[in-house]
C-alpha cells in the first residue's frame, strides 16, 4: 500500500512539473478558458432558474447568436443577461 502511494505521489510530482513548464499560459489560451467559464457560468446560473437550454445551446446562443428551436426568447435572453452580468465582473 505504501509502495502505491509513493508511486502515485512521484507521478503527481512529474505532472505538477509538466504543468509548471508550460507557465505562463499564453494569452489566447488565458481568453479560452475565460470564455468557456462565461458560458459555463451562465448555462449553470440559468439552468437554476428553470431555463431548458443545454450547454451546447447556450454557447451557440452566446457565439453565433442563434435562436433555439422549441425554446422561448425568455429563455433566450436570459443567456443574453447572464453572459453579460458575467463578462461585468471581470
Amino acid at each position: 500500500m505504501n509502495e502505491e502511494i509513493g508511486d502515485m505521489l512521484k507521478e503527481v510530482d512529474v505532472l505538477k512539473y509538466q504543468l509548471s513548464t508550460l507557465r505562463p499560459l499564453p494569452e489566447e489560451a488565458l481568453k479560452k478558458i475565460q470564455d468557456a467559464l462565461d458560458i459555463e457560468y451562465t448555462y449553470e446560473s440559468n439552468r437554476i432558474e428553470g431555463n431548458r437550454l443545454t450547454l451546447q445551446e447556450t454557447a451557440l446562443v452566446v457565439n453565433e447568436g442563434v435562436t433555439i428551436s422549441g425554446k422561448s426568447m425568455r429563455e433566450h435572453l436570459f443567456i443574453h443577461n447572464g453572459i453579460r452580468i458575467s463578462t461585468a465582473n471581470k
